[in-house]
């Protein structure tokens, strides 16, 4: 039996990441809380009133069918 989940995708400028596996979700409020936090960790940050620029880090959910067995991350 297959079930609805969201799958996490994560680009680094402008790459697709292969993060090892799939980090699927039943709830795509969880997984959208997860691809918010990653993309905070690209934008630009301050150090000793200087500005630094990280690598674009963009992420979104994806809707998918999975395997009822699927490790689910929520």
């Amino acid at each position: 039996e297959m079930v609805l989940a969201f799958i996490l995708v994560v680009f680094v400028d402008g790459q697709n990441i292969d993060i090892g596996g799939d980090a699927a979700f039943r709830d795509i409020h969880r997984c959208a809380f997860f691809a918010r936090e990653i993309e905070k960790t690209g934008h630009i940050y301050t150090q000793a009133n200087k500005y630094y620029r990280r690598s674009k880090i963009q992420a979104h959910c994806e809707p998918r069918f999975f395997k009822k067995e699927t490790r689910f991350w929520d």
